[in-house]
């Protein structure tokens, strides 16, 4: 996109933070799934907070970056809460694969902690 921009021309970037993703109440396997995510997601080498964050932009030659975020507070069914599990089901394979989480099935709960 930025080469794709004339000179003076503006550049509009739009992301998901999943850094800020929380639930409402205590739910300690929304928790460890949290921390799974970002672990994988960060070893494939992608920021989970990019959404929030100008400093990729500014790094890349742009000059008058501004950013701007917002958090909405949604309940499950909702479209953030939709793509958020289309996200960790497309996930699964490579947590799966890296330990960092264990099939439930074979574990006896869901998103069990791998032991040792």
């Amino acid at each position: 996109m930025i080469h794709a921009a004339r000179p003076g021309g503006w550049v509009l970037i739009g992301d998901i933070d999943f850094s800020t993703v929380r639930t409402a109440r205590p739910a300690p396997v929304m928790d460890r799934m949290l921390v799974a995510f970002d672990t994988a997601v960060r070893a494939a080498g992608w920021d989970p907070a990019l959404g929030h964050s100008s400093r990729d932009a500014r790094s890349r030659g742009l000059s008058g970056v501004e950013a701007e975020n917002s958090q909405a507070h949604q309940r499950g069914g909702g479209p953030v809460p939709s793509i958020l599990t289309m996200t960790y089901r497309r996930l699964r394979p490579l947590l799966l694969a890296g330990g960092m989480i264990v099939n439930r099935h074979r574990a006896g709960g869901p998103l069990a902690r791998r032991s040792g």
